[in-house]
């Protein structure tokens, strides 16, 4: 993270399934610090905003429409 508490790269991640969030949420935030936690938005059925032990900055969320 900069001095200014931003981050310093940002990534967004779409991911299949709660289970794929929920597994990436504990990766990226060992050693990190959450930002937002996993939960639902008017978008997406679960999501969060974590940033990881380097400092880059993940919004991980699971699709609302999924293709048939």
């Amino acid at each position: 993270m900069l001095s200014s508490g931003k981050p310093t790269m940002s990534l967004g991640v779409n991911l299949n399934s709660d289970e794929e969030l929920y597994h990436a949420y504990e990766m990226l935030s060992a050693g990190g610090h959450i930002l937002r936690p996993a939960g639902e938005l008017p978008w997406s059925p679960l999501s969060a905003d974590v940033v990881d032990k380097y400092g880059i900055c993940w919004y991980i969320y699971v699709s609302q429409h999924k293709p048939d």
